[in-house]
Parts: C-alpha cells; structure tokens; sequence
C-alpha cells in the first residue's frame, strides 16, 4: 500500500442476541462495549501496512449465560475499497463454564453403622450464578463389583443389595434461587430380627440429569455400610 489509508469499523447496533453498552457510561450487565459508526472507530493502516485490528472489548461478568451474538461491520473506506460480501462478520461470546452451576459430592465415601437406620449425603451446587433455580437427580446404584480401594480392606467387604441392606432411592433435588447445599437421605435395613455379621456392605450413590447446571469431577460416591460391630453386640435371651 502506497497511500494511508482508513475504514470505519462498528458494532452494529440492535442485531444479534448480546447488550452493548456504551463506553461511558458503562452500563451494568453489557456484554461488550460497542464501538459507534463515526470518526473515533477508525482503524489506520500506514503505508506498506495490510493488516490491522478491529478491537471490541467483551465484558466478563459473573452471570452464566448462553451463546450470545452481535455483528461487526466495515465501511467508507479511504484510499481503499472493501470487497463486496465481506463488510460484515459475526462475533460469538461462548459462555464462561467457570460461571456455569457445579452440582457435587464432597466425600467419595460415606459411612452408617447398621443400626444408623438412614445416611444423610449432602449434594451441593456452586458457581459465580446462582440467581435460577436448577436441579439433579440423585439415586443409589446397586455395585456389579468392588470400587477401586476396597479390595485391600482390613474387614471382610461385600456388596450390598438394594431392597435388602438398603432401600433403592431416585429423586429429583431441586435448588432454588441461591441455593447452595440439599440433603439427601438414604434409607438403611437393619438385620434385626435376624442378626448377622456381615463387615462392610457397598454400594453408589451418584448425580445425573443436570438442569441448568453441570455435574462436577465428583458425582458419584460410595456409601459403606458398617457391620463390623453393631450385630455383635446383640445377645440372645
């Protein structure tokens, strides 16, 4: 290029799905800062130059949204001409999954004696956006085989049977506006009227079905049930 040479580079105003906010003021909840179609959204090329930089400041905020959109447009170029089909381009905001609810387990293990009855597992949600509601299922899984770490136990360990050592649970958790922790509590059969020894019994509990919202690295857990002692005590009259 022999000559200095300019365009006009805007956002365009009232097309796509995400706010603009002036630069001053800077207005609240904007997703970027538009850029005005006059003089101060100039980009200069100086001579030998061909390539330049059309900058538009995305906002990062706290709320978790969705894909948001808004257009970016060229014109009245100056000692340069734009190609037809080319003056304008989409620009997609992808949502930050760091803002995005986080439903999880704090343990990989709970533990009830026999005689416990139930276990209460807490299920909590975090995440910089808590303002809607959202929800996750909780239900317990009858194990095929032992979890990793178990085999080496010190105690006879089994796995435990649902209807049997425990009552099957499926809900649905739902987390109003703020939310941050539901319990959940999981139903324990104690072998009373016909005690028995039986050491450690296993099974799993764990999160699916998320509604605004995603699972966390820890979604599942194992719940043990502890019958290394409470049978023993019992005496027969």
């Amino acid at each position: 290029m022999t000559k200095e040479s300019y365009v006009q580079c805007y956002t365009v105003e009232g097309k796509g799905n995400a706010t603009a906010t002036g630069p001053t003021p800077l207005e609240t909840y904007g997703d970027y800062i538009a850029r005005p179609q006059d003089h101060t959204s100039i980009v200069l090329f100086q001579v030998g130059e061909d390539e330049q930089f059309c900058e538009v400041l995305i906002i990062d905020d706290s709320l978790y949204e969705g894909p948001e959109n808004f257009f970016v447009k060229l014109a009245d170029p100056f000692h340069s001409y734009i190609e037809p089909g080319k003056n304008e381009v989409e620009v997609v905001i992808q949502p930050d999954f760091e803002d995005e609810p986080m439903f999880f387990f704090t343990s990989p293990i709970y533990t009830a004696d026999e005689s416990d009855k139930f276990v209460e597992v807490q299920v909590w949600r975090s995440g910089t956006d808590l303002r809607n509601k959202s929800s996750v299922m909780v239900s317990t899984r009858q194990l095929s085989k032992l979890p990793i770490g178990f085999e080496g136990s010190e105690y006879k360990v089994g796995l435990a049977k649902a209807g049997q050592d425990y009552t099957g649970l499926s809900t649905i958790l739902t987390f109003e506006s703020d939310d941050t922790m539901r319990t959940v509590k999981v139903s324990i059969d104690d072998d009373t009227g016909n005690p028995k020894l039986e050491g450690l019994e296993v099974f799993e509990i764990l999160l699916t079905m998320p509604i605004n919202g995603i699972l966390g690295t820890q979604n599942t857990s194992v719940i043990q049930i502890d019958d290394t002692e409470s049978d023993s005590k019992l005496k027969v009259l």
